[in-house]
């Protein structure tokens, strides 16, 4: 329910054994561009690190640095804990835009806390 992905998708989608290969090809062409990667708190590394073990993948991802922002928007904005994305937003003036917890989208959301 919190994704909105629903148990069709799940059982149609490829492994991430085949994925993840073509994600590592994608990268190699952005590679020299890429000096980190970043995301709404740890919870998203941890999960691909836990992946990448399970499944026994390499990445580029694993030798660069990663950016919690949840982190840093909590250290830029001096608050006393962590938010979430959505009232981080709100405490820089904007809104959510589009369906909370879709990747594409929350991506881009996390895009517009960048200065």
């Amino acid at each position: 329910e919190l994704t909105h992905i629903s148990q069709s998708n799940i059982d149609s989608a490829a492994p991430l054994t085949t994925v993840w290969p073509q994600f590592e090809r994608w990268l190699s062409h952005h590679r020299a561009r890429v000096v980190g990667w970043a995301s709404w708190g740890d919870y998203d590394r941890q999960q691909l690190e836990e992946e990448w073990r399970r499944h026994q993948l390499g990445s580029a991802l694993s030798s660069m640095p990663h950016v919690n922002l949840k982190q840093r928007f909590a250290q830029a904005r001096q608050l006393q804990k962590p938010v979430g994305l959505n009232s981080a937003l709100q405490l820089a003036g904007m809104q959510f835009s589009g369906q909370q917890h879709r990747a594409l989208v929350d991506a881009r959301n996390n895009a517009r806390l960048l200065p």
